[in-house]
């Protein structure tokens, strides 16, 4: 609800997703700015590559997946395009560690040490 509500005062404000709308509270977002949403599909390679380019032509990108997805699928995309890169971009993860009932495939128990060895990240968690 807050990035919704930031994003009628701040045009370059986008947020993307992993076909996770639903899970990680974007559909707010898609439902208020829905010409500023972009659903992704089950690709969180693509997710990071393209928030990387809205973020290269002065957007401000949100993206969400969940914190396993991010770590695991789309490691070397955030780190090349959007880390090493000095990006601004957001992305922000749901279930991380253990936190889900759905298992391993679900759980990301490295997620913060993978992504502390990035450069020009800032995690928080």
């Amino acid at each position: 609800h807050t990035l919704a509500r930031l994003a009628r005062s701040r045009s370059e404000i986008v947020g993307l997703t992993a076909d996770l709308g639903k899970y990680t509270d974007l559909h707010v977002f898609a439902q208020e700015h829905p010409d500023r949403f972009y659903q992704m599909g089950m690709a969180e390679q693509v997710l990071m590559s393209a928030a990387a380019g809205l973020a290269r032509e002065g957007f401000k990108p949100f993206a969400t997946t969940y914190a396993v997805f991010a770590s695991r699928r789309a490691y070397d995309f955030i780190c090349m395009a959007i880390a090493e890169e000095n990006l601004d971009v957001k992305f922000v993860c749901a279930l991380p560690g253990l936190t889900t009932g759905y298992g391993p495939s679900h759980q990301a128990t490295e997620d913060i040490a993978i992504f502390r060895g990035m450069p020009n990240l800032t995690i928080i968690d």
